[in-house]
């Protein structure tokens, strides 16, 4: 099974506090399944109440919970994503540049001011190829852990 390494950086990316995502690893298939469809499982047997999409939905979340079949991807993690920002401030060549940025990504607030200032600083470009990377990176050690082959 051959999974392509852009669909897992979307499934990576679409995970979030209301929807999980999964790779079937039998067909290399990726799921997604809402917090409420799994909090409905876990509370009833009776789906007889739900639209027909939440019912393959429900069906789909009870399969993912009684089999081994799925491998979840990893939650969002905040801090890692700090770190991140704090990593691309190290690679900015023009050290007062470097500092400023740093000291904006501390404390609330700290993605919405770092995303203004690399538009400021015209670094934007660089962010994003800077991310995408790191990204990749991580898919790419998440398949490498599970044992799944990507392309």
């Amino acid at each position: 099974m051959n999974v392509k390494l852009s669909d897992i950086l979307e499934a990576m990316e679409f995970q979030s506090e209301f929807s999980r995502s999964f790779l079937n690893k039998e067909t290399g298939e990726i799921v997604y399944v809402t917090d409420d469809i799994f909090l409905h499982v876990e509370d009833s047997d009776d789906d007889s109440g739900l639209f027909d999409e939440e019912q393959e939905q429900a069906a789909l979340a009870r399969d993912i919970l009684d089999t081994n079949k799925y491998i979840e991807f990893p939650e969002k993690d905040a801090r890692e994503e700090w770190t991140l920002l704090r990593d691309f401030c190290q690679k900015v060549s023009d050290e007062k540049t470097a500092n400023e940025l740093y000291n904006l990504i501390q404390g609330k607030g700290a993605f919405q001011r770092f995303k203004h200032a690399v538009i400021r600083y015209g670094l934007e470009d660089d962010w994003y190829e800077f991310r995408d990377q790191a990204q990749e990176q991580a898919a790419i050690a998440w398949c490498r852990e599970n044992g799944i082959e990507y392309e």
